[in-house]
């Protein structure tokens, strides 16, 4: 099933009009929506801060996966945030982030600390936002954050593909907000929709 994708604009007249999100018959991205790819406004290694360089996933297979309801919903199960009954998963955003020195793009596989800008994305403040990373090694981590005063603070393990997402009630369009579940904690060998690792400049 495919993801809905909303730009701010496409949900502010959505949820005007009716109290759910609006899919197409067949659950693919509604015509004419857009999908956002969040700015850094800021980026740090150790507290040293890096530039850091956003483009448009281009990779089939990567883009397969961001952009399927289920193939999410089984990620974000697997690490502990089980998509209830009644809710669906919305995509807000997605991009490649990668590490420049002088120009020249360059590998990196150790904690960033990131400062997303949520503006132009379809959440407000105060809204858990779940940011999927696709790691080096070909499997994705999953991070829940709260947007504050318009950015989206998390830290990943490295820099590469990387998605936005939000769930909503299906009746009222509203945020559900999940808890990561106890017994996940402990860690699970997330093997749901691994990605081959195939370049060093984007870590997949």
């Amino acid at each position: 099933m495919k993801l809905i994708k909303f730009g701010s604009a496409a949900l502010a007249a959505t949820m005007a009009f009716s109290a759910a999100p609006v899919f197409a018959a067949d659950n693919s991205p509604i015509q004419g929506d857009v999908n956002k790819r969040p700015g850094v406004t800021e980026a740090t290694v150790d507290g040293i801060k890096i530039e850091v360089t956003d483009s448009a996933i281009t990779d089939e297979k990567v883009l397969e996966v961001v952009n399927d309801e289920q193939k999410v919903k089984d990620i974000l199960k697997e690490n502990g945030y089980k998509v209830p009954t009644g809710a669906t998963v919305v995509v807000l955003g997605e991009g490649d982030y990668s590490y420049e020195v002088n120009g020249k793009t360059e590998e990196l596989k150790q904690a960033v600390e990131m400062s997303f800008d949520a503006a132009g994305l379809a959440a407000k403040d105060g809204d858990q936002v779940f940011v999927l990373h696709l790691k080096h090694d070909g499997k994705w981590e999953v991070i829940s954050a709260v947007v504050e005063k318009g950015i989206i603070k998390v830290t990943l393990d490295g820099l590469s593909p990387v998605a936005f997402y939000k769930v909503v009630d299906e009746k009222t369009g509203k945020v559900v907000e999940i808890t990561k579940e106890e017994a996940a904690q402990a860690g699970v060998n997330t093997t749901t929709a691994k990605v081959e690792k195939k370049s060093p400049n984007t870590g997949i």
